[in-house]
């Protein structure tokens, strides 16, 4: 046992000491060690920038892709499902109106309701083709969207449908109006 066990020493000192007499005799090869080592670290930093770079690419790629995905989906919503309905709504109540108006119904304070009620669409709808615009161009950029900017155009966003719930409202209110009229 003791003989395995001085065998082990002595063929790792005897190791040990080659390596070492071997890069102080070869001046050489010990001097280009460093260069060798200097130039892999430059070599890993650079591949390391590049990979750097190339992620923050894709990020910003998958962050305009995510801007256009979401403005594409608003932009369905707020034209769509409240624009379209919104007004659609506001023009047969309308017509009903002059109905009951020609029926001889006083609906004055109804189609005052309906007016409100189409103006705040219209203005809610240009606050929102505003705010979609500004996305629009943000995820058309190639640097980065400031998130100032994102947070405002989220702000106008969130203020356009306040303004339908709004017209919503005003629509609803003309509806009760019209039919204490009638």
């Amino acid at each position: 046992m003791r003989s395995k066990t001085n065998y082990i020493i002595t063929s790792t000192m005897l190791i040990l000491g080659l390596l070492i007499n071997f890069s102080f005799v070869n001046p050489v090869i010990a001097q280009s060690a460093p260069a060798q080592n200097q130039q892999q670290a430059q070599g890993q930093t650079e591949s390391a920038n590049k990979q750097n770079q190339a992620q923050q690419q894709l990020q910003q790629q998958s962050k305009q892709q995510l801007i256009h995905q979401y403005t594409k989906r608003l932009r369905h919503r707020f034209m769509a499902v409240y624009h379209t309905r919104l007004n659609s709504i506001a023009n047969r109540l309308s017509e009903r109106l002059q109905i009951m108006s020609d029926n001889g119904h006083d609906v004055q304070a109804a189609q005052e309701k309906l007016h409100q009620a189409q103006d705040k669409l219209a203005s809610a709808q240009q606050q929102a083709d505003q705010a979609l615009n500004q996305l629009e161009d943000l995820a058309a950029e190639d640097q980065a969207a400031p998130a100032e900017q994102i947070d405002q155009a989220k702000t106008e966003l969130l203020a356009a449908r306040k303004g339908f719930v709004k017209t919503i409202t005003l629509l609803k209110q003309s509806i009760q109006l019209a039919k204490q009229a009638a």
